[in-house]
């Protein structure tokens, strides 16, 4: 505590923890999840033993400013995802900590040392006063060093200037340190009230996501919006809309940016404007047919889309096919003619195509910019027998469950739309459909028997008693073939803090016993009805502690074979990746864990999240 004391009483410098007194921790105190616990040559070292592993430091108190950010040098046995939290406060819930006042990172999976950066944004907070930082489970660290840095020290903020050029494409002048990734401009005061776009000129080498980030007065934590680059060499504008955004309704503090490494990304101009800018810069999003199933002998119809990211209107001049023999075409009126396409505006057009015969054609668009190809592949054609309903299903056999999770969201015309106008091929064989329609529910029950699916883990929300999208469930309990699928509830409880409770807890466990577990086509395992949870710590969070969950989870049992009920078999759907972690769930009185998207950390630990390889 000493050596932390003395760096905060130095009024020209920000606290810094080096570790290099032998079995001093400078203030952090472990946890009773971390064993081991060394420091010697330099570095503390620790193993993460159980499912809640950190250091706490308290006596803090220095200013906070929004252009401090956090150093640290560790190194890990694997990879995975740490927090640190950071309070002003000393008292309430957790000590003052809150879900709110923490800042996750990234530990990649290599066994070198890492220097890693951390953008908090505490300036609301005043002072800081206390630090906890979060390690994870089932893993080796050392730590080299932790630090508390500032940009800028000695400058005044601007306060007008909103464009930034880089004539050589290289972002270094933004840069805080050798091994730091985010881009960040001289500090700032800044107001964009007026200016509620960003606009980067740009050209990478590989297609990739950016993020543009910034911090304003009174808003906690760094705030960010992505931003899809293409990945040709060629030099593009990008107009990003933040006006929006809570935090960008005033002043900012701190602007910057970040890209991927690997992408090769060099930067011409970024610039806080008004509107979007640039020239017009037309864009096809997809070329191919529109609906899912296409037979010979028959018209089909073929969609292509269109998209102006420029910031000048710009008009699609033509848009003509180029069909080899064997096909026939026939153009389809427009609905939005030739006018011209503002920016984010989607331009479409479409043919009727008929294929003579069954097979793979090869088409070639020419349009305003470099021609477009395709593969259309045609199915033989089939004698269509009209049905007054949906036909029976003929559900395949066998000796496992499979069970599929569906999210019940797309219930009116406006929720397509992200579908629609940004991946027009995921278009459903159903076609833009209504799922609170009965029929609609026959069709998903009997495609989906027949392709060996046992049941539905259907997304079902609940937050202190407000329940939303219910509407499957309703037509579901009105389908003719409701025998051919089970169901379970899958809570998605990403709920707010504090939203559960005991009393809550007694609430929804009621609700599953009177509306749910009384479906006779409900999906049990052992004999007992199945819940699903989308996060088990949100409950642990809330109630407090493990003990208070297993109480918890078995007060649901007792209530559920009150009800006739053998119990209920709880599965969790997250974070259940190590071994710790499993041991603590089956403490509480979970029966098993599964996956919502996928195993591990892959995508939060890739580089680029949103473009890596599954």
């Amino acid at each position: 505590m000493i050596s932390a004391f003395l760096l905060i009483a130095c009024a020209a410098a920000l606290p810094a923890w080096e570790f290099n007194i032998p079995e001093n921790l400078e203030g952090w105190q472990p946890n009773a999840h971390l064993s081991e616990v060394k420091v010697e040559n330099g570095a503390v070292s620790t193993k993460a033993v159980d499912w809640d592993p950190f250091f706490m430091l308290e006596g803090l108190s220095f200013e906070a400013s929004p252009w401090q950010y956090v150093t640290i040098r560790l190194k890990a046995s694997r990879g995975g995802t740490g927090e640190l939290f950071w309070t002003g406060q000393t008292q309430g819930d957790y000590g003052g900590f809150s879900q709110d006042k923490r800042t996750p990172f990234q530990v990649k999976d290599a066994p070198d040392w890492q220097e890693l950066t951390l953008f908090p944004g505490w300036h609301p907070e005043g002072k800081i006063q206390k630090l906890r930082l979060d390690l994870y489970d089932d893993a080796r660290f050392e730590i080299d060093w932790i630090r508390i840095q500032e940009w800028g020290a000695g400058q005044e903020p601007m306060k007008d200037g909103y464009a930034w050029e880089f004539p050589d494409g290289q972002t270094t002048k933004w840069q805080l340190g050798p091994n730091t990734p985010q881009r960040f401009a001289p500090r700032l005061d800044l107001p964009v009230a007026m200016r509620g776009w960003i606009t980067l000129e740009a050209r990478s080498q590989k297609p990739c996501e950016g993020q543009f980030l910034w911090e304003a007065p009174g808003t906690l934590g760094v705030q960010s919006e992505s931003c899809a680059l293409r990945g040709d060499g060629a030099w593009h504008f990008y107009n990003i809309e933040v006006s929006s955004y809570p935090s960008w309704k005033d002043r900012l503090s701190a602007f910057g940016m970040q890209f991927p490494e690997s992408a090769e990304v060099e930067v011409k101009r970024i610039a806080i404007a008004e509107q979007p800018e640039g020239p017009p810069a037309l864009v096809m999003r997809y070329f191919g047919f529109e609906n899912g199933v296409n037979r010979a002998q028959r018209p089909v119809r073929v969609l292509a889309q269109f998209e102006n990211t420029g910031g000048t209107a710009g008009k699609l001049d033509q848009a003509n096919i180029v069909v080899p023999d064997g096909l026939t075409i026939t153009p389809v009126a427009s609905t939005d003619g030739d006018k011209p396409l503002d920016f984010g505006d989607i331009g479409e057009r479409r043919w009727d195509v008929t294929a003579a015969k069954p097979g793979a054609y090869d088409l070639i668009l020419n349009w305003t910019g470099e021609p477009a190809k395709t593969v259309l592949t045609f199915l033989p054609a089939l004698e269509i027998q009209k049905e007054a309903y949906v036909p029976e299903p003929h559900p395949v056999k066998s000796d496992l469950d499979v069970l599929m999770y569906y999210f019940p969201g797309w219930n009116n015309e406006a929720a397509w739309d992200c579908v629609r106008r940004v991946a027009p091929v995921r278009k459903p064989l159903l076609g833009y459909y209504d799922e609170a329609k009965t029929e609609c529910v026959d069709w998903q029950i009997k495609w989906a028997a027949e392709n060996g699916i046992t049941a539905f883990l259907v997304d079902w929300y609940w937050i202190g008693g407000n329940q939303h999208l219910t509407h499957w469930f309703d037509a579901y309990r009105q389908a003719k073939y409701r025998k051919d699928l089970q169901v379970a509830i899958m809570w998605a409880n990403h709920n707010p803090p504090n939203s559960h409770s005991r009393d809550d807890w007694r609430a929804v466990t009621k609700e599953w016993i009177d509306r749910y577990f009384n479906l006779d086509t409900y999906y049990r395992i052992d004999g007992k009805p199945a819940i699903f949870l989308w996060d088990p710590s949100n409950l642990r969070r809330d109630l407090g502690s493990s003990d208070a969950v297993r109480e918890a989870l078995a007060e649901s049992q007792a209530m559920a074979k009150a009800a006739g009920y053998p119990g209920i078999e709880f599965v969790v759907v997250n974070t259940c990746e190590t071994g710790g972690q499993a041991k603590t769930l089956l403490d509480e009185g979970y029966a098993g864990a599964t996956n919502y998207h996928e195993w591990g950390q892959a995508p939060t630990l890739a580089e680029d999240p949103k473009n890596m390889q599954y």
